[in-house]
């Protein structure tokens, strides 16, 4: 099998994106919509992981005006290719994007349950703050929050995507509101 390879999303990419959603969420999805948002608006970044033509995952920066904070919205990682390196690729390349955009810190949330994300999300140098967040999800699961320094993150990744675009999201309850075109 070839390698990952990582590049931002376009509208070419939409179909294999909803079957990724499918695939990878029981509730919770990026609509068709949602995603059309994402891949013009230009307060968000799509970035795909694919071998070959295949896409392997996706993942979702916010990235909001006036504030140095990103926010990993979504990251997802197609069954067949879980356990390959994919979702480490996806968050790490989100760190740089991040990074090469000005911010300082990103944020991010993920289900209680998920404990395999929480154990990637560790690390890669995030720490959980807050308390749980009660019926984050529509089938009633609690959120934990995570964030992360990025200036030390240029050093744990030999590649970036960059030309990045994309935006959509839940507003986190201590920031400001997050550019919205959904």
């Amino acid at each position: 099998m070839s390698s990952i390879q990582l590049r931002p999303g376009d509208h070419q990419d939409l179909q294999q994106l909803l079957e990724l959603e499918q695939q990878a969420f029981a509730s919770d999805r990026i609509s068709k919509r949602s995603w059309l948002s994402l891949l013009k608006s230009a307060s968000a970044v799509v970035l795909i992981a694919s071998f070959g033509s295949a896409v392997a995952g996706s993942a979702v920066v916010l990235l909001r005006k006036r504030s140095s904070i990103a926010r990993l919205y979504s990251i997802a990682v197609k069954g067949g290719y879980r356990g390959m390196g994919v979702g480490r690729a996806l968050a790490v390349d989100s760190l740089r994007v991040a990074e090469q955009l000005g911010c300082k810190q990103i944020r991010l949330e993920s289900r209680i349950d998920n404990l395999r994300a929480h154990e990637l999300f560790h690390s890669l140098g995030f720490q959980s703050f807050g308390r749980p967040v009660d019926n984050y999800y529509a089938d009633g699961k609690a959120a934990i929050r995570f964030c992360r320094s990025l200036p030390r993150c240029t050093a744990e990744a030999g590649h970036a995507v960059t030309g990045v675009h994309s935006s959509r999201g839940r507003r986190d309850q201590d920031d400001e509101p997050f550019t919205e075109a959904v």
